[in-house]
C-alpha cells in the first residue's frame, strides 16, 4: 500500500510524494561449489549490483573456469570467481562453479609415458620417471603447458600449484657399457652393470696369465 503525502494550504496541494513500496519482492541467489570442491554459500537476498557478495575459492584440486546458471535467471560476470551482479535479480537463482583439474604428464628419456598425476600438490606429490639401464637423469624439460617444478631432480616436486595441464620430459645422458676380458675394472661404476660416463678414464688391472708348472724331465706333461 502506498501512502499519500502532501501539504495542504488554503485547500491546495503544494507537493505530493509517494513513499517506498511496502513489501517489495525479495529474490535470493544461491552459490554452489559444483565440481570445484568447497562448500555452498547463500542464499543472498536481493544482493546489490556491482558489489561482490561472495569470493569463491575452489578446493585444492580445482581451478575456477566459470559460473553456470542452474536455476532462475541472473546477470553476472561468469568468468570471475567473485560473485558480482550486473543487474538486479528478477527471480530466485542458483549458480554453480565449474572447475578444471590440472593433470601432469611425465615422459621418460625415450619420450614414452612414465606417469600421470591428477592435481599434484606442491611439496607433497613425488613426481618421477624410471630411468632405463644405461641412462642417467640430467634435467626436466617442459614440452607442453606450464608448471613450476624443481627441474634438476628426479624424483621432483611442484613448487607452485598447477593451473593448466602440462607435460614434462626427462633429459638423460647415455652412459657407456664397458666389458673387460681377462681383466678387472677397479674404477667404481657410474651405474650397475658396467656403465661409465662417456670419456671417463677407468683403471683396468689385467689378470695374470696362467702358467703351467714344468714337468720333471722324461715324464709326460699330461
Amino acid at each position: 500500500m502506498r501512502h499519500l503525502q502532501g501539504l495542504l494550504l488554503a485547500g491546495c496541494v503544494l507537493s505530493i510524494g509517494l513513499s517506498n513500496p511496502v513489501g517489495a519482492a525479495e529474490y535470493a541467489l544461491t552459490v554452489q561449489a559444483g565440481n570445484c570442491g568447497g562448500s555452498t554459500a547463500g542464499p543472498f537476498t536481493n544482493p546489490s549490483v556491482g558489489v561482490s557478495v561472495f569470493d569463491f575459492a575452489p578446493g585444492d584440486c580445482g581451478v575456477f573456469q566459470q559460473w553456470n546458471v542452474t536455476a532462475g535467471s541472473v546477470s553476472l560476470d561468469r568468468l570471475n570467481p567473485s560473485v558480482t551482479l550486473i543487474e538486479p535479480l528478477t527471480s530466485n537463482a542458483t549458480i554453480e562453479a565449474q572447475c578444471t583439474t590440472p593433470q601432469l604428464t611425465v615422459l621418460d628419456c625415450s619420450g614414452n609415458l612414465a606417469a600421470t598425476y591428477n592435481c599434484p600438490q606442491p611439496g607433497v606429490t613425488k613426481i618421477s620417471a624410471e630411468m632405463p639401464a644405461g641412462r642417467e637423469f640430467q634435467s626436466w624439460v617442459i614440452t607442453a603447458g606450464g608448471v613450476n617444478i624443481d627441474m634438476l631432480n628426479n624424483p621432483t616436486f611442484l613448487i607452485d600449484p598447477m593451473v593448466v595441464d602440462a607435460t614434462i620430459e626427462a633429459q638423460c645422458l647415455a652412459l657407456v657399457k664397458l666389458t673387460v676380458v681377462n681383466g678387472t675394472i677397479t674404477t667404481p661404476e657410474r651405474q650397475p652393470g658396467g656403465y661409465y660416463l662417456p670419456g671417463q678414464v677407468v683403471e683396468i688391472v689385467a689378470n695374470a696369465p696362467r702358467r703351467e708348472a714344468p714337468s720333471p724331465a722324461g715324464l709326460p706333461t699330461s
